[in-house]
């Protein structure tokens, strides 16, 4: 049975109960509808434990994969930065001894000019032609006091959803 159908089955029961105590079954009655509904409670509680499971069981792999991810970033970057210094160094070495290409079998390594790039002091005073400037954004936390003091903002208002929580 899906949680979708143990949980309405639930209530339904729930309230055939309430009714049969309100109508004044006999009491054989109403245990026997109590067997029935600790039935659907125990079928209930197993479904949502396997389903907490599960999720606790994804939530760990999630970290194992973020956790993976960020040491292969963290390799990543060491060996882009080691890569970056050595062609410096490489570089540096060529334009000393005065050459602009040696060629290897493998790969040709030559000196090069890049395309031109624009250089700006720090705190140049710049015309407002040359500067972009980003779209505004609406800044929640500021907008949340607001509406917490009483303040009316057009097409704001304050909601508490609901989550789960596993602990």
């Amino acid at each position: 049975m899906k949680l979708f159908d143990i949980a309405p089955a639930y209530e339904q029961a729930m309230l055939i109960l309430a009714q049969m105590e309100e109508d004044g079954c006999h009491q054989d009655e109403i245990d026997e509808a109590m067997r029935m509904i600790e039935q659907i409670e125990g079928t209930l509680n197993d479904k949502c434990l396997n389903i907490a499971s599960w999720i606790r069981n994804l939530e760990a792999e999630a970290k194992a994969i973020k956790d993976a991810q960020d040491a292969m970033d963290k390799r990543r970057k060491s060996a882009q930065t080691k890569a970056d210094r050595l062609r410096s160094f490489l570089l540096t070495g060529m334009k000393i001894a005065g050459v602009n290409k040696i060629s290897f079998p493998h790969f040709v390594l030559s000196v090069k000019q890049n395309p031109e790039s624009v250089k700006i002091a720090e705190g140049a005073p710049l015309p407002p032609e040359y500067l972009r400037y980003k779209d505004p954004e609406p800044d929640k936390a500021a907008i949340k006091a607001a509406l917490k003091d009483g303040k009316v903002i057009p097409g704001c208002v304050l909601e508490r959803g609901e989550s789960l929580s596993i602990k």
